[in-house]
């Protein structure tokens, strides 16, 4: 079996590591796998797996009509010549006729109406809107879709695509498991802050000013703490937050935003953390969430959107959208005494998700489309 896959669109983030991770831990004579073709750009071609049998090759696109020409018709003609029996679209776009074709939903926010409200009439807003209708072609199109969570999967997928789909959750990387083993602290005597982790990029459905707002509630009530924000940032979510810590003068000191640092940097500030919050609205499948998990931190987490089907009964949760109640979950956090029982909870509940069983199930489920759609050449 020869795999066409279709990444062009994938540059970095969690899109780029899933397709790492998914290759990474291939099994590929398992599946009869003698190739796979990956089609990227020249940005992430040096950071793919190296095998054998993975070819990686340079999609050159350099423009918007070369990108639509590459999509609509060049793709179809290099998977022909390359003998593929299945196209994968990890990206979520494919608008050309090649059968049999995955598709993959790796982003929720074009599908959440109540999110796409806050870029309203922006040029996001309007890049969300094209967003929808591309992908939602292609998953209609396509002979099977692949959904992070049941959740992202309730929103995206009407009857005909659900039919055809499966919910695949992501891994997580091992090294997020070697964080220092936790101890019971006892942060209600407030003598030495209560060091609270947020890591996410900067966005409006990230609700950073929330935490902050937060932040500020817990201060006024006498409680020590400090919280560091980690991420790239979306520059008008950026602006809104240090307007933000610059009106609420007490906590300025106590907010610090380190900015973006490398992935495998990140177990140094998870160490140094007491407790991590995650305020999304919007997530597929919340990647960020599951490695404060691995790090058995204790976790004040967003009740809505993909959360609770990741962390289920292992965090205390809160309304993103209202500060008091974030401030409610955090203390209830700070109060509990048996803090070491949180981080044994969202361990074991970590140990659930792992690179191996995503990378089996996503090859597997191609196979499968692949022989209920065998293409006659």
């Amino acid at each position: 079996m020869n795999i066409g896959i279709e990444a062009t669109n994938i540059t970095r983030g969690g899109g780029l590591n899933h397709l790492i991770y998914i290759l990474k831990f291939l099994q590929h004579s398992q599946f009869s796998i003698e190739k796979i073709f990956i089609w990227t750009n020249m940005g992430i071609m040096n950071e793919l797996p190296k095998f054998s049998w993975i070819d990686v090759i340079d999609s050159k696109i350099n423009n918007n009509f070369s990108l639509f020409k590459w999509n609509k018709y060049t793709l179809e003609k290099k998977l022909i010549e390359n003998s593929c029996d299945v196209l994968f679209v990890p990206g979520g776009i494919y608008l050309g006729k090649f059968r049999p074709y995955v598709s993959m939903a790796q982003n929720l926010l074009p599908f959440d109406k109540v999110e796409r409200k806050k870029y309203k009439y922006s040029k996001e807003f309007f890049r969300y809107l094209v967003l929808e209708k591309l992908q939602k072609k292609t998953f209609d199109n396509s002979d099977g879709t692949i959904f992070l969570s049941n959740y992202s999967k309730s929103v995206i997928a009407d009857d005909k695509i659900k039919m055809k789909s499966l919910v695949i959750y992501h891994g997580i990387d091992k090294s997020f498991f070697n964080i220092k083993k936790r101890k019971s602290i006892p942060m209600n005597n407030y003598k030495k802050p209560i060091k609270l982790l947020y890591v996410s990029i900067i966005n409006h459905y990230k609700n950073q000013i929330n935490v902050v707002k937060a932040i500020n509630i817990l201060d006024q009530q006498g409680v020590n703490v400090e919280l560091k924000l980690i991420g790239p940032s979306y520059k008008p979510a950026l602006s809104k937050l240090n307007s933000c810590i610059l009106s609420l003068k007490k906590i300025q000191g106590k907010v610090n935003y380190i900015g973006n640092i490398k992935h495998k940097d990140l177990s140094k500030y998870y160490n140094e953390a007491d407790i991590f919050i995650f305020a999304s609205s919007c997530e597929t499948f919340g990647m960020i969430l599951l490695e404060a998990m691995a790090s058995g931190l204790p976790i004040a987490c967003s009740n809505i959107s993909s959360m609770p089907e990741i962390l289920k009964k292992n965090g205390e949760y809160f309304n993103p959208n209202d500060p008091i109640s974030i401030s409610k979950a955090i203390m209830k956090i700070v109060l509990n005494t048996d803090k070491i029982n949180y981080s044994k909870k969202v361990l074991n509940r970590a140990k659930d998700f792992s690179w191996e069983k995503c990378s089996y199930q996503t090859f597997k489920y191609l196979k499968s489309v692949m022989k209920k759609n065998y293409r006659k050449v």
